[in-house]
């Protein structure tokens, strides 16, 4: 079986928010808007260098605690490329149903995942317990990276995410 990557959304590779419209900063993008309040993200500045590195390593999925709607909206705004079957939201893991086409068949899916299969998320393993049950993933193949809040030390980020890489080429060298 061919392992996967799956890598959280919010606080891993955006940030978002809602705020008035009339409060849209540079580097925001609205995602939807209701009445005056809009929602906003602004992409983690080495967002799409992390997706380009990890699947360089092994097919990459999306997860995320949210609907698969709004999913869908960041990826397409925001140029990550995930096929829509290559995301996972709330409605899958939340009710441990497979959405009917949600995976393709390349892709392990819940419960039936190849041992080096890992999941990279700003939560710790504790906190993200709905994620790793739903994916089975131990915690040496849970990685947490620092939270995205909008603003981030780009060197900083860059040497952690160098060390994540470094670990999660080793576990695949196995």
């Amino acid at each position: 079986m061919i392992p996967a990557i799956y890598i959280d959304l919010d606080e891993t590779l955006i940030h978002s928010q809602d705020v008035r419209g009339d409060s849209i900063q540079e580097g925001e993008v609205v995602l939807d808007s209701l009445g005056g309040m809009v929602s906003a993200c602004r992409p983690r500045p080495l967002a799409l260098t992390m997706l380009s590195d990890l699947r360089s390593i092994a097919p990459t999925c999306l997860l995320t605690s949210a609907r698969r709607s709004y999913a869908l909206d960041v990826n397409r705004k925001l140029g990550f490329d995930f096929k829509p079957e290559e995301i996972i939201a709330r409605e899958d893991f939340l009710t441990k149903k497979i959405s009917p086409g949600a995976f393709p068949i390349s892709v392990p899916i819940a419960l039936n995942q190849s041992p080096r299969s890992i999941l990279i998320d700003d939560l710790s393993f504790e906190s993200a317990h709905l994620k790793t049950d739903y994916l089975g993933i131990p915690y040496k193949q849970y990685f947490q990276i620092s939270a995205f809040y909008g603003v981030e030390d780009d060197e900083f980020f860059l040497e952690e995410w160098r060390c994540v890489l470094v670990k999660i080429r080793n576990l695949y060298q196995m």
